[in-house]
């Protein structure tokens, strides 16, 4: 299986994502690469294996999230809002 080998403006166009966050991710240690004297190669197969990976971790992310309560303000607060308004003087 043969194992193809991207350059960071490879990746970016691959991942639809900025240059500048590729090099990010690769400081963070946050992607797979591979530094090759002073150049910066990733396999398209861990990268894969990679979004996969963080797919994952989303939707668990995402199955632990608890939507927030929003309430809504109370009709007394409304009354307030509406009688100030029609206090205005109108200019």
């Amino acid at each position: 299986m043969e194992s193809l080998l991207f350059d960071i403006k490879q990746i970016s166009q691959y991942l639809n994502i900025k240059e500048k966050t590729i090099y990010y991710k690769v400081e963070s240690g946050e992607i797979p690469y591979y530094r090759i004297g002073g150049l910066i190669r990733f396999k398209k197969d861990e990268i894969d294996a990679w979004l996969e990976a963080c797919r994952s971790k989303n939707r668990q992310a995402a199955a632990q999230h608890k939507p927030r309560n929003r309430r809504r303000k109370s009709s007394k607060h409304q009354r307030i809002s509406s009688q100030r308004l029609s206090q205005r003087p109108l200019t």
